[in-house]
Formats: structure tokens, sequence, C-alpha cells
């Protein structure tokens, strides 16, 4: 038994995840070693069904600043079509030391 065309595309969570974690490496990029990162807001655009193969998410910090980092993030297909597009607000966090 085959799975209908919907249940054979990869689900949205997936495309969300990739693109939240692809943004919160990028935020800890930008952050001194003493802060971490928490996603504060996310929105994804679905663009185009993925069903298989490779997927690969990018994203760039548009502004960082002292309490928030605002970011863009992509997510394309093995044939580098665009299959997700997300914004994203990071806030910077400081960590206790010694923790």
């Amino acid at each position: 038994m085959r799975a209908p065309g919907w249940l054979s595309s990869v689900h949205g969570a997936v495309l969300f995840a990739m693109a939240d974690t692809a943004m919160g490496a990028a935020t800890m990029s930008v952050l001194d070693e003493n802060q971490l990162c928490a996603s504060i807001d996310v929105q994804v655009r679905f663009c185009k069904a993925a069903f298989d193969g490779e997927l690969v998410a990018t994203a760039t910090v548009m502004q960082a600043g002292k309490r928030v980092v605002q970011l863009q993030a992509e997510v394309r297909d093995q044939n580098e079509a665009l299959v997700g597009l997300a914004s994203g607000s990071f806030a910077v966090i400081g960590r206790e030391v010694g923790r």
C-alpha cells in the first residue's frame, strides 16, 4: 500500500526545526562565550513541498542587538529550490559564571 501524496512529503515541523536550528547556530556565532540564546519568535513560510533527497538550511543574521538578534533562514532541496523561508528573533541570555 502506498501512502497518499501528502503523507509522502516532509512534514512542516521538520522544516521549522531546521530553520530554527540554523538561526540558533547563526545567533551563537555573534555572541560572546558567556552568552546563550533562545528563540522568541519564528515564522515559517512553506514555499514548495519536499519529498526525498537532501534538505539544507542556512541562516543570516540581519541585526544583532544587545538583547535580541533578528535573522532570516532558507531551507532548500537538493536542486536548490526554495522549500521554506523563515524569519526569527532570538533572545540573548547571559550565562551565569560557574555554570
